[in-house]
């Protein structure tokens, strides 16, 4: 699908086949039963959602919220502007804000695989990280024991809650 929808809300539904998208929409919304999920956008959408049983999900060009759900593949996302879901259960988790608001919310859960997320600098966090298996790295300030971070926060800080079942977890500044 490719070209510039303006103010469409596209959703997208396959039982199997993946999605690929070169283009601009306000929304999109897709279900994949068995294929991935590629979003190239022209401009940031108002909400990106993805559910893909068997399949990765990549989306680039922004979004002000984001809710992703894999039962066996990756979560790659570039460009958010705002709240995010994101759950893999066989896969990892990378996500890249450009900006992000006080008081955003980022969810972030993978039971087999690592989680990156990167953010603006000067963004404030605040919230917890939880690993069973594997390490925890952040360029922000918190409170970490082996194997959970219990980050500072402050004033206008974004909420986060992260948590994997076997895998590393990195926060960066950048």
């Amino acid at each position: 699908m490719a070209g510039d929808f303006g103010d469409a809300v596209v959703s997208f539904d396959a039982s199997s086949g993946g999605l690929t998208v070169d283009g601009a929409m306000r929304e999109l919304h897709s279900d994949t039963s068995s294929g991935s999920v590629r979003a190239e956008l022209e401009r940031p959408l108002d909400v990106f959602s993805a559910d893909a049983s068997s399949g990765s999900v990549r989306m680039s060009g922004g979004a002000k919220a984001a809710q992703v759900d894999t039962s066996s593949g990756s979560i790659t996302l570039d460009g958010l502007l705002g709240d995010a879901d994101l759950d893999a259960s066989s896969g990892s988790i990378t996500a890249q804000w450009n900006a992000i608001s006080a008081g955003a919310k980022v969810r972030a859960g993978a039971s087999s695989g690592s989680v990156t997320l990167r953010f603006p600098p000067g963004t404030v966090l605040e919230g917890s990280v939880d690993v069973s298996s594997g390490g925890i790295h952040t360029d922000f300030p918190g409170s970490m024991s082996k194997d959970h971070l219990k980050l500072n926060g402050g004033p206008g800080a974004v909420d986060i809650s992260v948590d994997t079942s076997s895998g590393s977890v990195k926060l960066l500044a950048n």
